[in-house]
C-alpha cells in the first residue's frame, strides 16, 4: 500500500466539522432509533475534526480538472465516491465523469466508486451493482471490490475476483 501523500475533499457544501452547531445539524438528520449510527458520525466527527482534510467547495465539474493540474505530477490519484454520480442530472453525467476522468492527466488515476445501477459508471464494461467497484489506469473493465449495501451495513465477497 503506497503511502497516502495528501487528502482533498470536493463538495458542494462543506460542513465546518470543527462547528458545534453543525455537528448538532448532522446528528439531527440522523433517524432516532439508528443509535449504532448516530456513535459511528459521533467517532468520525471527532475523528476528522481532530485533523481536518482540505476540502474545496464546489461543483467536481469546475473543479476536478483544477485539481488534476494542482497535484504533483506523476503521483497516483484515488477518485473516490458513493452516492454522488446518482444525484447527478443525466444530462450533465457527461461532464461529471469527463472531470472525475481529468483527475488521471497528470497521473495514474484509480478510481472507486459505489453507485447504484441507475447511475452506472461510464465508458466500462462491469457487473459493479451492489458493489464498491473501481478501475485503475488503462483499465477498460470495472472489477467489484466487495458486495454491499446500500448503506454498508453487510458486505460479502464477489462472486468473481
Amino acid at each position: 500500500m503506497p503511502p497516502i501523500a495528501s487528502r482533498i475533499g470536493v463538495d458542494l457544501h462543506p460542513v465546518p466539522v470543527t462547528d458545534p452547531d453543525e455537528r448538532r445539524w448532522l446528528r439531527a438528520l440522523v433517524w432516532p432509533e439508528n443509535q449504532d449510527e448516530a456513535a459511528l458520525l459521533a467517532a468520525a466527527l471527532e475523528g476528522v475534526a481532530a485533523d481536518p482534510p482540505a476540502i474545496v467547495a464546489g461543483d467536481a465539474i469546475d473543479v476536478c480538472p483544477a485539481l488534476g493540474r494542482y497535484l504533483p505530477p506523476g503521483e497516483p490519484r484515488v477518485v473516490f465516491h458513493a452516492a454522488t454520480r446518482m444525484h447527478v442530472p443525466e444530462a450533465r453525467r457527461a461532464a461529471f465523469d469527463e472531470a472525475i476522468d481529468s483527475v488521471g492527466q497528470g497521473g495514474p488515476l484509480f478510481h472507486a466508486w459505489l453507485e447504484p445501477s441507475a447511475a452506472p459508471h461510464h465508458g466500462l464494461a462491469d457487473d459493479t451493482d451492489g458493489a464498491l467497484a473501481w478501475h485503475g489506469p488503462a483499465d477498460d473493465r470495472a472489477c467489484a471490490l466487495v458486495r454491499v449495501d446500500g448503506h454498508l451495513e453487510w458486505e460479502a465477497p464477489c462472486a468473481s475476483p
